[in-house]
């Protein structure tokens, strides 16, 4: 009997696993705030949540499933952990990792941002990289090599130097007067040992390519026969080191001059291979991790960048700078003091510390020879020089009338007299960006002491859909940037809060923006990538977005010609160094710069704090004194609180009343001797002086390295009235309407008014 069996049920097709590759950053697991990332590597990610972590060289060093939770950070470039490791995710990778190289002597692992010569290089004929900058002539050129200008700084035979001493054609090309004077000062000051300088040159004259300049001349320059200078090592923040190597390689014209060691084994790479790289580029946290190692490597001069982190004698950073015996020393610094004489002495004491006795030799040195003493050590120019150089700029402060929704939260919480000052102060900032902000902040638990303002709240008041007319700058923004893209310019928008900036990347995505952002969350290696691609492109239709605690030192976004302050923060430097992002070498555009204020709140009140204690310089100079104010360690008097928790929801701008302008508010001048403004004077704070301090103060500050703190202001106010007012009638906004961006009826009905300063005519 013939058997049939069931038929065989055909095989259901399986369905591949889709595999995303992201380029990360790893370490242990570490329960530290501030995470050290050691290792650099790929995570693999399949679509069931399957997970492989690789170092840089295809090993495996993790595999497993992923928490659901972990998953969802993965999009957001969120820290993660996996395994035994700490993740930091830097980006969706879309091309296919290249193979790894077998590790060579003088090539790191892949993917560690290095400027080592290649491994085909090693088989090449030695020739020392740093001096590949300029072409060699051809035997016929004579005509050619005559015209070719190099910046000297001796005469050959002069002082000892054989050959002469001078800057690469290829920098000597690009150096302003004023540069050239800085070259030769450090040159003159470092070309014996032991010895050292400061650089304290006022924000953006080019303190970089003089370091780059004097270094990179040092290095191919023979002293007696002998090499001046043979290793150089460059310190600076970790955001700041890509951008020292790229300086070096744009004016010096060559890849393989710098190193950037990630850790401990790259460092011992670099001792190996150190002589034919001759530049080691770190950040101050790996002084203090790998000082060990860093003593084992002879440099021959040390450049200290953003050098304010050594004024303290006992600091743990200087401590070890100092046990590397580096006998030629360099800082860079645009504060070389802040609040006290002594901070400009322990720098000299690290650059020299044998030009003086002690503190008290100082000063009376200072009070006997003033200036010269100064001058022995340190150089520094005012940022007026650049207005020769650079595009004008052009200040703006406009004043939005708070909503509706925002009058009546902002009325609730003053209401709340027995709130923790603090606290209100927090909230009431937190309304002037968008009431929605103080609202997910209550409704999460936090500021208790000020549940009962839910109240103020509507029925209808919805996360998930916010209204952009609830706040009256996010209104004002939207309308500038879509002005702003019709004109072809790019833009910058700059805020102290990531709340804030989640929220206008979503506005800015809704109406058709390419959104770029930098804040805290992302590594060194992407922000370089960020700020390049953004200054590579010349789309309107780019906005970036950057937090003014993460991205407010040292970065160049002259990519963008206009920059608007969302909010102010409590110490006006931040400000100053956010808003010279623009405003900087390589700028080709006029430049604009617009500070958002909510209309009698506290915001104005900030920024009047800020120019009654140093000036209007706070709002449009790019240097100012430098504070430790933060909102966590501020401090009022109760006639000083009481100020700031004044709101005057009716006024145009609570600024203009207070100097009692009488101006048309037309953009038409303004009387500067008003009879109706009185200047209160105010008590002088800070420790008290000796005698013999205080003239010696006095030299400081006439050289410009310390501005005028101690004194009570002298009618900082009164210098708006140099500025052009508009406000009241909407026909007087029409002069400035299509610069500011308001040049529509529904646009000015938000703004209430507007202070402008015109640049001057450069000299």
């Amino acid at each position: 009997m013939k058997r049939y069996s069931d038929p065989v049920k055909p095989a259901l097709p399986v369905k591949p696993e889709v595999v995303e590759t992201y380029e990360i950053l790893y370490a242990k697991v570490s329960g530290r705030k501030h995470k050290k990332w050691e290792n650099d590597g790929f995570l693999f990610i399949s679509d069931k949540r399957r997970f492989r972590l690789k170092n840089s060289d295809g090993e495996t060093q993790a595999i497993g499933m992923i928490d659901l939770a972990e998953y969802t950070k993965i999009a957001d470039c969120e820290e993660l952990v996996l395994g035994r490791f700490d993740v930091q995710v830097q980006q969706l990778m879309t091309e296919p990792i290249p193979p790894p190289k077998k590790p060579s002597p003088i090539a790191p692992k892949y993917n560690v941002k290095s400027y080592l010569p290649s491994p085909s290089a090693k088989r090449a004929k030695y020739k020392e990289p740093y001096f590949n900058e300029d072409p060699p002539p051809k035997p016929d050129s004579s005509k050619a090599k005559s015209a070719v200008k190099y910046f000297e700084l001796r005469q050959p035979g002069e002082d000892g130097f054989h050959e002469g001493v001078k800057v690469s054609a290829r920098i000597s090309a690009k150096l302003r007067p004023h540069q050239e004077e800085g070259v030769r000062f450090l040159f003159n000051k470092l070309r014996h040992s032991p010895s050292g300088a400061i650089l304290a040159d006022e924000m953006g004259l080019g303190k970089t390519i003089q370091t780059v300049a004097v270094v990179h001349t040092m290095l191919n320059t023979k002293y007696q026969s002998r090499k001046l200078v043979n290793k150089a090592l460059i310190l600076c923040p970790l955001v700041l080191r890509d951008n020292w190597a790229a300086e070096f390689s744009k004016w010096v014209g060559s890849t393989n001059m710098c190193y950037i060691p990630q850790n401990s084994a790259d460092l011992d790479r670099y001792w190996a291979t150190s002589m034919r790289v001759p530049v080691c580029i770190i950040n101050y946290d790996m002084v203090k991790s790998y000082a060990k190692q860093l003593r084992q490597i002879v440099f021959d001069v040390v450049v200290c960048d953003e050098a304010h982190v050594l004024k303290k004698v006992d600091g743990k950073i200087r401590e070890i700078i100092e046990s590397l015996n580096i006998p030629r020393r360099i800082l860079l610094t645009g504060t070389p003091i802040q609040n006290k004489l002594r901070e400009l002495y322990d720098l000299s004491l690290f650059v020299n510390p044998n030009m003086f006795v002690n503190f008290k030799d100082f000063v009376e040195q200072l009070n006997d020879k003033g200036a010269e003493v100064v001058s022995r050590f340190l150089l520094r120019r005012s940022c007026d020089i650049n207005k020769e150089f650079l595009p004008p700029r052009h200040d703006y402060l406009i004043f939005c009338r708070p909503s509706e929704l925002q009058i009546k939260v902002y009325d609730a919480v003053l209401e709340a007299i027995t709130a923790n000052s603090l606290t209100v102060l927090q909230a009431l900032r937190h309304i002037c960006n968008h009431p929605a902000f103080l609202y997910r902040n209550l409704t999460e638990g936090k500021f208790t002491e000020l549940s009962r303002v839910l109240q103020a709240y509507p029925e209808s008041f919805d996360m998930n859909s916010l209204q952009v007319c609830d706040s009256s700058k996010m209104r004002v923004l939207l309308r500038m940037v879509g002005s702003f893209r019709a004109a072809g310019d790019k833009t910058v928008i700059v805020s102290s809060y990531t709340t804030t900036l989640d929220l206008i990347q979503v506005l800015l995505k809704s109406v058709k923006f390419s959104v770029c952002r930098l804040d805290g969350s992302l590594g060194a290696a992407v922000r370089y990538r960020l700020v390049n691609d953004f200054n590579a492109g010349n789309n309107p239709n780019e906005i970036f977005l950057l937090s003014s605690a993460a991205g407010g030192t040292g970065l160049n976004l002259i990519g963008a010609n206009r920059l608007i302050m969302f909010d102010c923060s409590w110490n006006p430097a931040v400000d100053l160094q956010s808003m010279a992002r623009i405003w900087r070498d390589g700028q080709t555009k006029d430049v604009y710069i617009y500070r958002l204020f909510t209309a009698g709140s506290i915001e104005e009140k900030i920024l009047q704090r800020q120019i009654k204690k140093v000036g209007i310089s706070t709002v449009v100079n790019p240097v100012a004194i430098y504070e430790e104010t933060t909102e966590e360690n501020i401090e009022f008097e109760d006639d000083v609180l009481e100020d700031l928790l004044t709101f005057e929801a009716d006024t145009a701008c609570q600024t203009h009343d207070l100097i009692a302008c009488s101006c048309a508010e037309d953009g038409g001048n303004s009387t500067l001797d008003n009879p109706n403004y009185e200047v209160a004077e105010e008590p002088v704070e800070g420790e008290e002086l000796l005698e013999n301090e205080k003239h010696a103060l006095d030299v400081v500050k006439e050289l410009g390295i310390m501005k005028e703190e101690h004194k009570a202001p002298r009618a900082s106010m009164a210098e708006l009235f140099r500025w052009k007012h508009f406000g009241g009638d909407i026909k007087k906004f029409t002069t400035l309407a299509e610069t500011v961006g308001i040049n529509g009826t529904d646009e000015v009905e938000e703004v209430s008014f507007v202070m402008a300063l015109e640049p001057q005519p450069s000299p």
